[in-house]
């Protein structure tokens, strides 16, 4: 079910006289396929719910909430990440959610690695960056693995870096490396 133009799945989204959105994840999922800004009065998602952002980084864009309310990321809450493209850097830092004016933001603590649906060529974290007042941000750092940590030998290893730089190229084989989420599903494609 899409309930706005760029989602999918299951949350609750109340639109405001100010054009703004509230949107509550509690017991369910909100995936957003469009790596672009939006505001919104606040972001809440419960320990039970999991919002899944997308991040393309050869065009610089992610999802990234900018809001004015109060936002609230239970401890609990699970985060999701969608590349739509190869990162060109080893580390990216991707912000999903930035309080703005008087916007605050409460946060549990993540857990390492606990970022979901990252290809398995990264290892994807997410933390919260308190600000001044009660703001903050949620922040995603996605790190490219090392060819140790992929599982690659000497000479697939060798050839990763050659590999990743021309896979931007063509859609198929970027989308090829980004799809696999396990070190099996990884090694059957490289």
């Amino acid at each position: 079910t899409n309930y706005a133009a760029g989602f999918a799945n299951s949350a609750s989204l109340q639109a405001s006289g100010s054009g703004r959105l509230t949107i509550n994840i509690n017991n369910g999922t909100l995936t957003d396929l469009n790596p672009n800004v939006m505001y919104a009065t606040s972001v809440n998602v419960g320990a039970n719910g999991l919002l899944v952002v997308s991040a393309d980084p050869l065009n610089g864009t992610s999802t990234q909430f900018r809001t004015s309310g109060a936002s609230i990321f239970a401890q609990g809450a699970q985060l999701s990440i969608n590349l739509v493209s190869l990162q060109g850097a080893q580390q990216e830092t991707y912000t999903i959610l930035q309080t703005v004016g008087s916007g605050t933001l409460s946060a549990g603590t993540f857990a390492l690695n606990s970022v979901g649906n990252a290809p398995f060529l990264y290892y994807a974290n997410a933390s919260y960056v308190p600000g001044t007042g009660g703001g903050g941000a949620i922040d995603l750092t996605v790190t490219q693995k090392t060819p140790a940590e992929l599982g690659l030998n000497t000479a697939e290893g060798n050839a990763l870096s050659a590999v990743l730089a021309a896979a931007p190229l063509n859609p198929a084989i970027q989308s090829a490396l980004l799809a696999p989420t396990t070190q099996s599903s990884f090694r059957s494609i490289y």
